[in-house]
Formats: C-alpha cells, sequence, structure tokens
C-alpha cells in the first residue's frame, strides 16, 4: 500500500509541477475519486497540500527569471 500511495503522490507531483490541471483533475487521474482525501494523503506525504505546493513552484519559476 506504501509504494502505491508513493507512486500515486509522486505521479500528483509531476502533474502539479507540469501542468494547470484542477486539484480535483489531478485527484482523478492518480487514482483518487474524492479530491479531499486525496488533499489529505498529499499533505501527509508532503507536509504541504497540493495547492500550496503549486504555489511554491509557481514562486521559484518567476523567481528564478
Amino acid at each position: 500500500i506504501r509504494y502505491l500511495i508513493a507512486t500515486r503522490m509522486d505521479y500528483a507531483v509531476k502533474l502539479l509541477q507540469n501542468t494547470e490541471y484542477s486539484i480535483k483533475e489531478i485527484a482523478d487521474r492518480c487514482g483518487y475519486l474524492d479530491p479531499l482525501y486525496f488533499s489529505n494523503t498529499f499533505l501527509k506525504y508532503r507536509k504541504c497540500s497540493p495547492r500550496a505546493y503549486r504555489k511554491q513552484i509557481m514562486s521559484r519559476s518567476v523567481d528564478s527569471f
């Protein structure tokens, strides 16, 4: 189970970094029917919410210009 969750979360990170899909769409693409459950799982795995993670990534890319 841990491997499956880690794989899904790694895929979610890639989607958050490289797409503009909504959190709901990313949850669905990662195999989660409930976006809230996905967000809670992401929070446990990455220590921040999917929205906060995307915001961090976006601010880093802006800072690098």
